[in-house]
């Protein structure tokens, strides 16, 4: 099972883990949706048959930055080369 994964200054959780309260922008695709966690709980899942793969994010935080480092941690969470 894939787990909470530590890329630089970025969390990453993937879908169906637990995640504190927050905004989550899923970081695996290109224009990922965002999901606010009102109270912990968990992330959803991507319906698309891919893990999803989400990182907490900051209203001034970019997608652009997180997604090397982001798509780097999913590769390692689901094991792919």
């Amino acid at each position: 099972m894939a787990t909470t994964s530590d890329v630089g200054d970025i969390r990453c959780y993937t879908a169906g883990q637990a995640a504190p309260p927050g905004r989550y922008r899923r970081v695996d695709v290109v224009d990922g949706r965002v999901v606010v966690l009102d109270t912990a709980d968990v992330l959803p899942g991507s319906l698309d048959g891919h893990v999803a793969v989400y990182a907490r994010i900051e209203p001034a935080l970019s997608l652009a930055a997180l997604r090397p480092a982001a798509t780097s941690a999913a590769k390692r969470l689901v094991g792919a080369d």
